[in-house]
């Protein structure tokens, strides 16, 4: 399954309204876009693989991160 069909599929819900824990999952959500393109990251686990190098110790922001880039993907017509 490729990156963008496995966001599609990811069940979505709410972004923090905490001010500080949103800027930090946009933080981790800038790192997993620039990392899927710079190192052409094809696969979802793989991705995660990469930002939990990136970013240790900051898992649920990484969960939220792919979360909300889920929802852009889901709000488009996937292929």
């Amino acid at each position: 399954m490729s990156l963008s069909n496995a966001l599609c599929s990811q069940g979505v819900s709410g972004i923090p309204e905490d001010s500080e824990a949103e800027e930090g999952v946009l933080e981790v959500l800038r790192s997993a876009v620039n990392l899927a393109r710079g190192e052409q990251i094809q696969r979802l686990p793989g991705l995660i693989c990469r930002l939990k190098q990136v970013h240790p110790g900051r898992d649920r922001e990484i969960k939220m991160a792919i979360k909300l880039w889920a929802q852009y993907e889901h709000s488009k017509p996937c292929n």
